[in-house]
């Protein structure tokens, strides 16, 4: 298990940001606007015709449609993470993987949610295990049970530096933020290449140990039985010896 470098990765986000930030700039400006557009006349409706059916279907669609768009949105900063050739009707396109990956982010959401409830800290620990779970569901295809799982072992024994990344993105927002506020968006452009690369490492290495070190289902059996006499099938127990001895 490699140490995780957070220096690391906020210096190959801001590489990235630099080389892809006029594009970066144009797929946060439309994911942002569709979301708050949808958010704001949902608020505009509440204010003057009151809550009703009108209003809930505008909530639907936003619960429905903002997961598509974070969906586009994380492939597209996949593929320029990994010098692919991004579009920004991606934004709209990315869609094969909807239906599991609404199920992952709803079943994340619930889990934060109930260690929340918990006393907080096992929200946190939570937030902390699982958040790459949607992740693996776009980058590898999983499902997502699978995802949420798999998400509990490339984090398992990184927490704690998880936890302190938290810190530094923050940071890295509050320094954008007094650059007159125009230095939040590369911020978090930034961010978000600094967490796909925290993540491509950890299920880097993850995948890497897990071919060094392969469970071996033969060896595990043998350890699990006992002394192979104590084994031995009656019937090859109750044979006699191939040399026994001649009475005299």
């Amino acid at each position: 298990m490699q140490i995780l470098q957070k220096k690391e990765a906020v210096k190959i986000g801001w590489e990235l940001t630099k080389k892809n930030l006029g594009f970066a700039i144009i797929v946060y400006a439309v994911y942002l606007g569709i979301t708050l557009g949808i958010s704001g006349l949902q608020v505009l409706f509440e204010q003057n015709i009151g809550k009703g059916l009108l209003s809930f279907n505008i909530t639907l669609l936003e619960y429905l449609v903002t997961p598509l768009l974070l969906m586009g949105f994380f492939k597209i900063f996949f593929q320029l993470y990994d010098g692919e050739k991004a579009e920004l009707s991606t934004l709209f396109k990315t869609y094969e993987k909807y239906v599991d990956f609404l199920i992952c982010h709803v079943l994340v959401t619930l889990i934060i949610i109930g260690g929340v409830l918990l006393l907080i800290v096992p929200g946190v620990v939570w937030a902390l295990k699982y958040q790459f779970a949607i992740y693996l569901v776009l980058d590898r295809g999983m499902k997502p049970l699978e995802a949420i799982k798999m998400s509990g072992k490339i984090t398992h024994g990184h927490k704690v530096n998880l936890f302190l990344f938290w810190w530094v993105v923050l940071g890295l927002c509050i320094l954008g933020l007094m650059c007159c506020f125009i230095g939040i968006v590369p911020a978090m452009i930034a961010a978000m290449f600094a967490y796909i690369h925290i993540y491509r490492t950890l299920l880097s290495d993850f995948e890497k140990n897990s071919s060094e070190n392969p469970v071996n289902p033969v060896s595990s059996f043998a350890s699990m039985e006992g002394p192979i006499s104590e084994n031995r099938p009656a019937e090859e127990q109750s044979k006699p010896s191939e040399n026994p001895q001649t009475p005299v």
